[in-house]
């Protein structure tokens, strides 16, 4: 398919035309010509209706052609559309990407961190975790895949040390946790052991009476297992008895009723 050489006349439509004519352009996989009028379409019409669409898909075309500080620009154009533009949450995600491959990590962890408070935050009650079974299963992949890319981005910095920096800049996350589960994961999967064992006790150390920090006790020593450290394993065990058997700490105002895994991990610890 070739683009017409007659030139577009000026009417309130043309935008239209011309968003028609891009999608028809990626349709039949030829990307750069769709791009050319998607660059027109933004450049001509700043008030059309395709606007944040149109920026969007500009973001995509260059961000498959690796030009990433152009897709960037685009992706921040929808992102200051907020919420009322249906690209909004793909662009802040994939903004987050153009930046990371530009090594510029701190500002894609931003734009990664908003995607995150805007999935994981209970919007009735704030500074709580929503139900994350509520998720639907492409949001579900879209969070994983984010906490994926701060696990590799903190990975390649200071590890644990990058999780409590990144979360000492800012308001109390309550998914905060999952930061450095997922991070000590990632080690794991790099047979990492004690990076990883050090990255699920760098959580507790911040708060030992965090209703999560048992369970991550527990995945240090399973790290510390894994990797064939028995005498850690000891330690950790002797540290997992002092901060979580029945009567520490950790129970005022507790229900083991309502925190199985913890109260028989510390029974049988």
């Amino acid at each position: 398919m070739r683009a017409s050489s007659r030139p577009i006349r000026t009417n309130p439509r043309n935008d239209v035309v011309l968003y028609q004519l891009a999608r028809a352009y990626e349709a039949n996989s030829q990307s750069e010509e769709a791009l050319a009028i998607l660059d027109r379409l933004v450049g001509k019409f700043p008030t059309s209706r395709h606007y944040d669409e149109a920026q969007f898909r500009r973001g995509e075309i260059l961000f498959s052609g690796k030009r990433y500080p152009e897709s960037e620009q685009a992706y921040a154009t929808v992102v200051k559309f907020g919420p009322k533009s249906a690209f909004y949450q793909q662009s802040l995600y994939k903004h987050g990407w153009a930046l990371y491959k530009q090594s510029q990590n701190d500002e894609s962890l931003k734009s990664f961190g908003t995607l995150l408070d805007l999935k994981l935050l209970d919007a009735k009650s704030p500074g709580q975790l929503a139900d994350m079974k509520k998720l639907s299963r492409p949001d579900r992949e879209l969070v994983d895949d984010t906490f994926r890319v701060f696990s590799i981005t903190f990975s390649n910095l200071d590890g644990a040390k990058s999780v409590d920096s990144y979360l000492a800049k800012r308001p109390p996350k309550p998914y905060a946790y999952l930061l450095y589960s997922r991070l000590g994961d990632l080690y794991i999967d790099k047979q990492r052991y004690t990076d990883a064992a050090d990255t699920y006790r760098a959580f507790v150390a911040k708060d030992p009476n965090d209703e999560h920090s048992p369970s991550l006790e527990m995945q240090a020593i399973d790290a510390y297992k894994r990797g064939g450290f028995a005498s850690l394993v000891l330690d950790g065990k002797k540290e997992f008895v002092e901060h979580y058997s029945l009567g520490t700490a950790f129970w005022q105002g507790r229900d083991p009723g309502k925190y199985p895994r913890s109260s028989r991990s510390s029974r049988r610890t």
